[in-house]
């Protein structure tokens, strides 16, 4: 007989670290798509910057921290990325235990980067010629 797990054990597969949101500061704001809002954080223990990218959940469900399907395959193939230009997941945060229903959710917690890519093509740092030598 097989038992489907419940939506948290799923959701706890996914988490590739121990640490809790209180280790990192939101610094700031930095872009906001349609499933999720990236900040600029300082992570208190290695001083280092990082982004989190908190997934946006559906209303209903953001009481039990249920993450959406495309979530989920995101994480799972970042997970498995080890490449030089690819960004780094360094670990997903899961913050259900908190009063504060805006800090309430989901965190993938990246590496961060100063620009983007749309950015550096704009400023005329990343001309096609700079690409060929990274592909």
């Amino acid at each position: 007989m097989v038992i489907a797990a419940s939506r948290e054990e799923e959701t706890m597969e996914l988490v590739g670290g121990d640490s809790t949101l209180e280790r990192y500061e939101i610094v700031e704001l930095i872009g906001e798509g349609s499933f999720s809002k990236v900040y600029k954080a300082l992570d208190k223990i290695t001083g280092e910057y990082v982004a989190l990218k908190k997934l946006k959940l559906d209303r209903y469900r953001e009481a039990e921290i249920s993450v959406p399907e495309n979530a989920k395959r995101e994480i799972n193939i970042l997970k498995e990325m080890n490449h030089p230009n690819i960004i780094n997941l360094k670990e997903v945060v899961v913050n259900s235990k908190t009063s504060d229903e805006h800090k309430r959710g989901v965190y993938l917690v990246f590496e961060f980067m100063e620009y983007t890519l749309d950015q550096l093509a704009d400023q005329g740092i990343l001309t096609p010629c700079l690409i060929k030598v990274y592909t």
